[in-house]
């Protein structure tokens, strides 16, 4: 079930149909606490670049063609500081946003990345950056280009 939601989730970006993921980040020893974070290209027309990172972990530069999208899994670090970014580019417009943090005060991320899957879900599209709000099942604008 749970990965049913995220599938059907992740299977359409506005009408385009996503090609396969990339996972690029080995499976981790104890599943049940794996975060996974998805970002795809739902661009109408343009290559999505896009740059990912921790403090510890480098994922890499990659260009994801139309309706492509990447996906990394990771545990939350000890001391529950973990924290991923990404810097993304579609021609010359670009965003750099964080797309997972750890909430000790607040709880604004984990909701919209339903804290039964725990995937978040980021999907460039041509006026910004959207998050998949999992629990309304709706996309959130978080960041338009360039601002």
């Amino acid at each position: 079930m749970v990965v049913l939601l995220v599938s059907s989730a992740l299977m359409v970006v506005g009408a385009q149909q996503l090609l396969p993921m990339v996972d690029v980040e080995p499976k981790s020893r104890d599943d049940k606490r794996v975060w996974r974070v998805y970002v795809a290209n739902g661009l109408s027309s343009e290559i999505l670049f896009l740059h990912c990172k921790s403090k510890d972990t480098d994922i890499g530069e990659r260009n994801l063609d139309l309706g492509a999208q990447i996906q990394w899994k990771f545990q939350v670090n000890f001391w529950g500081t973990t924290l991923y970014w990404c810097f993304m580019r579609k021609g010359s417009d670009s965003v750099s946003l964080d797309v997972f943090w750890v909430e000790r005060k607040t709880s604004w991320l984990r909701p919209r990345c339903a804290p039964q899957t725990m995937s978040c879900i980021w999907i460039a599209k041509d006026d910004g950056i959207y998050i998949r709000n999992l629990s309304e099942n709706v996309d959130e604008v978080i960041h338009k280009w360039n601002e």
